[in-house]
């Protein structure tokens, strides 16, 4: 089982597409793409996603990435 990083498709648009298209070269999670996240407020002033249900922002696509890497290296030590 793969960890689950999950994208707003509103939030795409804003800015973290670029994280997606990173985070698509690699085979050790699992990538889901949904309408809406329900986080209407982070959505409008940040980039988000969810990972394993927590969400993670940042107020750049750089920043974002680095904070899911970690997330996805932490994910990896506890199993």
């Amino acid at each position: 089982m793969l960890p689950l990083v999950e994208f707003c498709q509103f939030n795409l648009l804003k800015g973290s597409q670029i994280v997606l298209e990173h985070l698509e070269e690699r085979s050790d999670i699992d990538i889901l793409v949904s309408d809406c996240l329900s986080q209407c407020s982070l959505c409008a002033k940040s980039l988000y996603c969810s990972f394993e249900g927590k969400i993670i922002s940042s107020d750049d696509a750089v920043g974002l990435e680095l904070l899911i890497n970690d997330e996805i290296i932490e994910w990896y030590k506890d199993i």
